[in-house]
């Protein structure tokens, strides 16, 4: 079924239940798969219901998580880079700069900012 309503729920399902874009590898082929369709249907949802492209939409889930991290007190002994790794990020260096462009303060800074909030 590639109805772009229920493609959708089923991926935000996919992806709340399994977070397997945590999966630094992770490819918009393999999630066609996990979801029985294909990578242009889901291309065109992802699209449709996000503006944007599979990989900046994968980036925005690690992004949201890796902000979860930084603001949950149980993971204030983490440091950064396991913190950018767990959500997914190749590298520290590539999470501080897609971190720095969304919010204008480094995940370090945004940490502190939270801290003494």
């Amino acid at each position: 079924m590639n109805n772009p309503v229920i493609l959708n729920l089923r991926l935000r399902r996919l992806m709340e239940e399994t977070r397997i874009y945590t999966e630094r590898r992770i490819s918009r082929r393999q999630v066609a798969c996990m979801l029985y369709t294909n990578e242009m249907y889901l291309h065109n949802t992802i699209r449709r219901y996000y503006g944007c492209a599979f990989t900046d939409y994968i980036a925005r889930l690690r992004m949201q998580y890796a902000v979860q991290m930084l603001e949950d007190p149980d993971c204030s002994d983490l440091s950064v880079e396991a913190i950018a790794l767990d959500a997914g990020f190749g590298s520290r260096y590539t999470f501080h700069r897609l971190f720095k462009e969304q919010f204008g303060v480094t995940p370090d800074g945004y940490r502190k900012r939270r801290g003494s909030a």
